[in-house]
């Protein structure tokens, strides 16, 4: 099985879906918006697995373009843990983690 890396046209901001070859999912940064939503939703939906999980959300920052939607993305595909540097936002709408079994690192 082969490494596959999704850079997921998101607007403004940054969404990297990482497939690895040992079947794990990586997901790096997260900007799902309203307007987006759905168009993103798709793509997951189209190249993830039914029943996926990732394994780690990697946050590069905690800007609302880096981290917004990750909530509606661990909904549908459960996040194990997310590794973050802890630098606080920049920006003042930035939102929360979800909480919901997620271990973060």
């Amino acid at each position: 099985m082969s490494t596959f890396v999704h850079f997921i046209d998101v607007g403004q901001g940054n969404m990297v879906l990482i497939q690895a070859s040992s079947g794990e999912n990586f997901l790096f940064d997260c900007n799902v918006t309203n307007d987006n939503e759905r168009r993103v939703s798709n793509y997951l939906a189209e190249h993830l697995p039914r029943n996926s999980s990732i394994v780690a959300f990697v946050c590069s920052h905690r800007d609302a373009d880096h981290i917004r939607g990750i909530e509606k993305v661990h909904a549908k595909y459960p996040i194990r843990a997310i590794w973050d540097n802890d630098f606080p936002s920049t920006t003042t709408t930035s939102p929360e983690y979800p909480t919901s079994g997620l271990l973060k690192v």
